[in-house]
């Protein structure tokens, strides 16, 4: 007799079969997943490769030639007080001698000319503002000057090729003072021999310069979060920088206009807080109780983005501003003054200890002594020719400088006595 099948024994074959199908589905989804990563690795290296030509090596740190004539963007920091500089490029390590053609010290930017004619490689700018936080960026540079004087190993010889990091932009617009109002974000792995360097998306233009990155612990290493000057900005100053002469461009200001914090009273627009009459504010058009709603393209919503975006424009500049008033929407054209020289500058020092008390017990990052060489435990002897006595005789004379100044600084560094050039900047 033939024995009756249990509906459970009829599902076995059911079963077998949707399992089997399963895993051939799975299998065919890791294999794409793998596909996946493999074409965005070549991506990766394509854009790599497509790039690593047009970077340099400046000093103790990096650039990037932008156009086959030779012009070179570097951070204004890694140029220092240099009116010329040597400059190699990657892969090759040819060296070639380029001079200033401009700086935006408030904006960490310097412009180069490689002198000798020629045809070289170099890297496109792209557009900065089309970045999302999120999207894959590549930073290019020296770091800890691996590719030439190496920090950690004394006696390799130089291969002259680069260090490339991978990460993301974590944000954009960010206003982080001083330097860098309008700044992207990145936690793509950046050190100190990578400013000046590129920062590139996948598709090899390039976004940002690397400058900046966020410390602990007053250890000047990767914390996860660094800075690129926008290639949006860039491009604004760029024939500003070519016209220069080798002096420093500012970036504009609206002389008259005062701003609240952010927006509020759930109405749209940053609230203006008050325009003084008779200035280039009030000429132009704006009025008290208006609300700025954006700067040319960019939506403004505190006073933070106010005075990044302001920033992010060389002086002479003419950008529309849209307000909303009680008659609605207008927009105004206005024309950005120049600064006034006569900004407040600063050292950027502590000094004292017990035993001595011109001993420098602090040196704040990106500040003028930092850029100009000066090192915990050195010991002030003299500022521009003056002998220093005490705290308040360095107040006394830094105080008389303005933004941009160049001074002479005598320390004492263990046994030596160093002269330093040192630039005095706004913080």
């Amino acid at each position: 007799m033939l024995r009756q099948l249990t509906p459970s024994v009829l599902l076995i074959p059911l079963v077998i079969a949707w399992v089997l199908n399963f895993s051939a589905l799975s299998l065919q989804a890791q294999t794409t997943q793998i596909d996946e990563l493999n074409e965005l690795q070549k991506r990766i290296t394509n854009t790599i490769d497509k790039c690593l030509p047009g970077v340099l090596f400046i000093d103790r740190g990096s650039g990037f030639c932008i156009s086959k004539d030779g012009f070179v963007l570097t951070n204004d920091h890694v140029m220092g007080s240099n009116k010329e500089i040597d400059v190699r490029f990657a892969l090759t390590g040819k060296k070639f001698r380029a001079k200033l053609l401009g700086k935006y010290p408030e904006g960490d930017l310097a412009l180069l000319k490689i002198e000798k004619k020629g045809s070289y490689p170099f890297i496109k700018l792209g557009d900065s503002d089309k970045l999302k936080p999120g999207q894959s960026t590549l930073a290019l540079g020296n770091p800890f000057l691996l590719g030439d004087e190496n920090e950690f190993f004394r006696g390799i010889p130089a291969d002259f090729h680069p260090s490339v990091s991978y990460g993301v932009v974590s944000a954009v617009f960010r206003n982080t003072p001083p330097r860098y109002p309008d700044a992207i974000m990145v936690d793509t792995a950046v050190n100190p021999g990578n400013s000046g360097g590129p920062l590139v998306t996948l598709d090899g233009v390039v976004v940002g310069i690397n400058g900046k990155i966020e410390t602990r612990f007053g250890l000047s290493l990767n914390s996860g979060a660094g800075y690129a000057v926008p290639s949006s900005k860039i491009m604004r100053f760029l024939e500003p920088l070519k016209k220069a002469k080798g002096r420093a461009v500012s970036s504009g200001q609206m002389k008259g206009l005062t701003v609240e914090e952010r927006i509020s009273g759930g109405k749209p627009g940053l609230p203006i807080k008050y325009v003084s009459p008779g200035s280039p504010a009030y000429d132009a058009g704006f009025r008290g109780g208006d609300r700025i709603l954006a700067i040319d393209s960019y939506l403004i919503r505190t006073q933070s983005h106010y005075d990044g975006f302001l920033k992010s424009y060389p002086a002479g500049s003419k950008i529309k501003f849209k307000v909303l008033r009680k008659s609605g929407e207008q927009t105004i054209e206005a024309t950005l003054s120049q600064k006034s020289n006569k900004r407040p500058v600063k050292l950027g020092i502590k000094l004292g200890t017990d035993d001595n008390p011109l001993q420098v017990t602090r040196v704040y990052e990106n500040s003028s002594a930092d850029l100009g060489g000066v090192k915990v435990d050195d010991i002030l002897l003299e500022f521009d020719k003056v002998k220093i006595e005490g705290v308040i005789d360095l107040i006394k004379i830094v105080k008389e400088k303005k933004h941009g100044d160049k001074v002479k600084v005598k320390i004492k560094r263990k046994d030596k006595t160093l002269e330093l050039d040192v630039e005095m900047l706004s913080p």
